[in-house]
């Protein structure tokens, strides 16, 4: 099956802005140095997830244009599952972290020395785990090599049957986590404005940092539901719609297939600017690192052009040049001593310090 021209075009701009995205999601964390929380670390995983999509997709187009290679197309669709499954073990991750730290504050907080650990175990664990059962088609287990009863194409359907039973599973902890990330911050503002209309007047100075503390956790909890309805969103309605047209013998055999799977990669170019907007360390890193490239353009230009009118040579000897003309114009300064005679003997008296070149008058009494 060929692409079109526009079918084309619309794979390479999709892949190509998942990955410009994500790399600058990964370039700010990376960057800034107080974006270094469990959080972050979740966030980034999202971000790295997101970014295998993106070569997933321009290793899909790339693969597809080519018609003698329908191995490469094979791993490409692996890596493309590969990639979304990833996306669906982040998302979940990022999400229960967001759950725990709003709903048990207190075991959250006793346990923060250890969130960095914790969440560099849990993002490496499905790396490693999901990456030997995904692509375990590619390592022999698939009908070409192993030829079984019920095989129609290169995969085994005990294959789709655990893949999907795990993205169910993934979806199953987002939902859940951000349905009750949803209710428990509702009934909790409802609690605080009831609160503060009762107390009204007196100030609790001692219980601002909490409320501080529990204002950032609700703000990245939101930060993270928004990640998750998107990819509900771009997941659903391809996966229904592809249920629709495998039905229809015309529709699964046509060019609509690829494009909804297209559609459900657009989520991973929806989360890196969610990510940004939402973040404001991770803009203003951003900001830093574009605001630096013309200062490091101009900069690089003009050590260029000194190099290349003084010569390699001429520059240590006009800078010795300089020196020597600087020590004559400005000459160091000297501590001048007074001397006063008097009866008795003579004394030093420290004067006024002048240059060098200048007369050194001789005072006697």
């Amino acid at each position: 099956m060929e692409l079109g021209i526009v079918l084309t075009i619309t794979w390479w701009a999709t892949g190509l802005v998942i990955i410009s995205l994500n790399l600058a999601v990964l370039w700010g964390i990376f960057r800034s140095q107080k974006l270094r929380t469990a959080h972050d670390i979740f966030m980034a995983n999202v971000a790295t997830s997101d970014l295998l999509t993106g070569i997933g997709v321009l290793y899909r187009v790339e693969s597809q244009a080519e018609e003698d290679k329908v191995d490469s197309r094979k791993i490409s669709s692996t890596v493309l599952m590969y990639s979304q499954v990833m996306c669906a073990a982040a998302l979940a991750l990022m999400s229960l972290n967001s759950y725990i730290a709003v709903r048990y504050p207190i075991f959250f907080q006793s346990h923060i020395h250890h969130a960095k650990r914790n969440a560099v175990l849990a993002v490496i664990s499905p790396w490693l785990v999901l990456s030997l059962f995904v692509f375990s088609p590619s390592m022999g287990w698939n009908c070409i090599d192993t030829p079984a009863p019920g095989c129609t194409s290169f995969f085994y359907p005990a294959y789709f049957g655990i893949l999907g039973t795990v993205i169910l599973f993934l979806a199953g902890i987002m939902l859940f986590c951000t349905i009750s990330l949803f209710v428990i911050i509702k009934r909790r503002e409802k609690r605080r404005l009831e609160l503060q209309h009762n107390s009204s007047g007196q100030n609790q100075p001692h219980n601002k940092a909490a409320q501080r503390q529990y204002k950032e956790r609700v703000y990245k909890a939101g930060t993270v539901m928004i990640h998750v309805v998107v990819a509900f969103v771009f997941w659903l309605f391809p996966i229904a719609f592809s249920f629709v047209c495998l039905s229809v013998h015309e529709c699964a055999a046509s060019i609509w297939l690829l494009m909804l799977f297209l559609v459900m990669t657009w989520n991973s170019a929806i989360n890196p600017v969610a990510s940004i907007v939402r973040m404001p360390e991770l803009r203003k890193g951003l900001w830093q690192s574009v605001m630096a490239i013309p200062g490091a353009f101009v900069a690089m230009r003009g050590g260029n052009n000194v190099d290349a009118k003084d010569g390699p040579g001429n520059a240590s000897q006009k800078s010795v040049t300089d020196r020597i003309d600087q020590n004559i114009l400005e000459p160091e300064s000297t501590t001048v001593y007074s001397v006063t005679v008097r009866q008795g003997g003579v004394s030093p008296r420290m004067a006024s310090p002048k240059p060098k070149s200048s007369n050194l008058p001789m005072v006697v009494d």
